[in-house]
């Protein structure tokens, strides 16, 4: 058995194979490694029985043919098992059989594979081929020298080709670094270099996912670990994602802990928008960022001056988006199912005026651009180093005594957030629709803290202390988006009396619900003090 440990990059554009090939090559001449090359057709057949018995083992199998540029041809049979994906970087046990021909033969895998109660021989009568992916290979054997005299040898391949399955297709186009031996710190040096030539991003789904999803129609990509769909209804959803600690023993094990979190989000929603743009994902890739972020704002006194790079690339990535709300409100004010659009039938010139604005705005090709170019991909590597670091990267030494226990550092932290948004939003002071607006930024920082601490706490208390602040939160953006239409409507030739008296109308109204919602959130009793 050999345990795989790999990152797995897809390529933006399906380009010129050699051109591709030759990049690779030049990048990894500039570092001047030393690499080995060769060219291999690979055909491999993936099997389970019709029920999918091996998939809910969470055990992929499949039989590859490979053809090396001779003509000669070698067939083996694979069979991996649970592991885990994180990042990008996959690592999973598998176990490699060579066989004659191109149908698996489970005896030869060792009987301890399997769990006790499975019959093998029932097990092997049901197999069915599934799907396929058929590919060509090139191939980079690299070896890193490091100071110390040590070498770490690494696999990188070039994979382009199909996977079909119901008569469908679909395109390959990625890059895999497989680590053979040596050091993990040496494959991410490895990314990093390759970032800087190719467009590519994180493949957090396997080939033989992607095959699956394909055979069975399914609406995304099945993740090695679970069952992951992307719903547009989760995208709109006003809470903020939380982080799942699950009570750490430590605060370096509930900093990684959410940093993973924050990195498994961020990939899986660039992958969504990737296959299906959408301003509503974009807005959540907003919001995770802003989580990642805020975790180097918690943890920031105990933190080296490295994790501040970090973070400060998280704000880079937030302010190359910060168009993305504006956009979110002239969508809702355009849109003929929207709140607005009823009331804006009568003054055509204004639409127009409103559609045009969406033109001072990216397109997806280049939004997608952005998240395959190299230093979006930096980032994410350098958030993996800080998940797969064997390190201590929490130096409580550095804290205050009562902060260095763990428990009163998340209510501290808790505690600090809302009294800095009581301060400026007190019960019985009324404030104006401005204010609301500039306190904007300092409310999302507070239920981001929230949504790194509050899985330690009752869900329940949380959820009731929580709502309150998070209806603040949405009728905040749609003060935004009437004031982003009073606004427009000024900027006109002609002056809309009418609209403007119902939008006058409609911002008293929504400061009245505000301080409603307000007095209720300064109100309730913080979870973390029951």
């Amino acid at each position: 058995m050999n345990t795989e440990i790999e990152l797995k990059f897809l390529v933006l554009n399906n380009g010129d194979t050699k051109q591709t090939a030759d990049k690779i090559s030049k990048l990894l001449q500039e570092k001047k490694y030393t690499f080995l090359g060769q060219e291999t057709a690979l055909v491999n057949r993936y099997f389970d029985t019709s029920d999918l018995q091996l998939r809910q083992l969470d055990m992929g199998l499949r039989v590859r043919t490979s053809t090396d540029q001779s003509g000669v041809s070698a067939v083996e049979q694979t069979i991996k098992t649970t592991g885990k994906v994180t990042g990008g970087l996959h690592q999973r046990p598998e176990y490699n059989v060579d066989i004659d021909n191109d149908f698996p033969i489970l005896a030869l895998f060792p009987r301890t594979l399997w769990p006790a109660n499975h019959n093998i021989e029932t097990l092997q009568n049901q197999l069915v081929s599934l799907f396929s992916t058929n590919f060509k290979r090139l191939f980079w054997q690299v070896t890193m020298e490091a100071l110390d005299g040590q070498q770490s040898q690494i696999e990188l391949v070039f994979d382009q080709g199909i996977i079909e399955a119901n008569g469908q297709q679909e395109k390959i186009c990625e890059i895999e670094l497989e680590l053979v031996n040596g050091s993990l710190t040496d494959l991410l040096t490895l990314a990093k270099v390759l970032c800087f030539g190719l467009q590519m991003r994180p493949g957090i789904h396997s080939k033989a996912a992607r095959g699956y999803a394909l055979c069975h129609n399914s609406e995304a990509p099945v993740n090695a670990e679970k069952n992951i769909k992307y719903q547009t209804d989760v995208y709109k959803s006003i809470d903020l994602a939380l982080i799942p600690l699950n009570h750490p023993e430590n605060l370096n094990q509930a900093f990684i802990r959410g940093i993973d979190f924050g990195l498994m989000k961020l990939q899986q929603l660039v992958d969504a928008y990737s296959e299906s743009p959408s301003l509503a994902i974009l807005n959540k890739i907003t919001e995770i960022l802003a989580l990642l972020r805020q975790g180097f704002w918690l943890f920031e006194h105990c933190l080296d001056a490295k994790m501040k790079k970090i973070r400060n690339e998280c704000s880079f990535f937030i302010k190359k988006l910060d168009w993305v709300e504006d956009a979110c409100h002239l969508k809702e004010l355009t849109t003929k199912t929207g709140n607005y659009r009823a009331k804006l039938h009568y003054s055509d010139s204004l639409v127009i005026q409103l559609k045009s604005e969406k033109h001072n705005f990216p397109d997806s090709e280049q939004i997608i651009e952005l998240f395959h170019c190299a230093r979006f991909n930096r980032l994410q590597l350098s958030l993996l180093e800080i998940i797969v670091s064997v390190d201590e990267i929490i130096d409580q030494s550095k804290l205050a005594a009562p902060l260095s226990d763990i428990n009163h550092f998340y209510q501290s932290s808790l505690e600090s957030s809302l009294q800095c948004l009581i301060q400026v939003m007190p019960k019985g002071r009324q404030l104006s629709a401005q204010q609301y607006i500039t306190h904007h930024k300092l409310l999302i920082r507070s239920l981001l803290t929230g949504s790194w601490f509050g899985s330690l706490y009752n869900q329940r208390s949380r959820i009731a202390f929580r709502n309150p602040w998070l209806d603040i939160k949405q009728g905040i953006s749609e003060l935004q988006t009437i004031l982003l239409l009073q606004q427009q409507l000024l900027m006109l030739d002609g002056r809309d009396d009418k609209l403007q008296r119902w939008l006058d109308s409609k911002i008293e109204h929504l400061l009245l619900t505000l301080e409603q919602s307000r007095n209720s959130a300064v109100a309730m009793l913080p979870y973390w003090r029951n």
